[in-house]
């Protein structure tokens, strides 16, 4: 089983930080499971980061949006439509096997916000 655990919000914010369009991307699948990315927690972190952001006088677009899997291209093209508007992807992915799909979109920066392990 993989699961998730979230790195912490500072060094979160750090690897954002260049970027002015953000997508915090979740996934359905393993770390919805382990309550650590999936739709819930995406939106709880992207607001987290708007809320942040808005403290610091920081003008920042930071949307949220939650995959079936992440780790199927048949789910990842549904971004195609909408993923040229993001300087960057804030993934809550589990970083397995297929996460790779994720990291080929567009343009965008790919920044995983997790570590991630496998267990028995």
């Amino acid at each position: 089983m993989i699961t998730g655990e979230q790195k912490p919000i500072d060094e979160i914010r750090e690897m954002i930080a260049p970027y002015k369009r953000i997508l915090v991307l979740g996934c359905a699948s393993c770390v919805a499971e382990c309550a650590a990315g999936g739709e819930k927690e995406t939106a709880m972190l992207a607001s987290t980061l708007r809320i942040a952001a808005k403290m610091k006088g920081e003008d920042v677009l930071i949307e949220e949006k939650t995959l079936d899997r992440q780790c199927v291209r048949d789910f990842v093209v549904l971004l195609d439509d909408i993923i040229e508007r993001y300087d960057a992807v804030l993934s809550l992915g589990c970083g397995g096997r297929g996460s790779g799909s994720c990291r080929n979109i567009s343009g965008s920066a790919y920044n995983p916000c997790h570590k991630h392990r496998v267990s028995g």
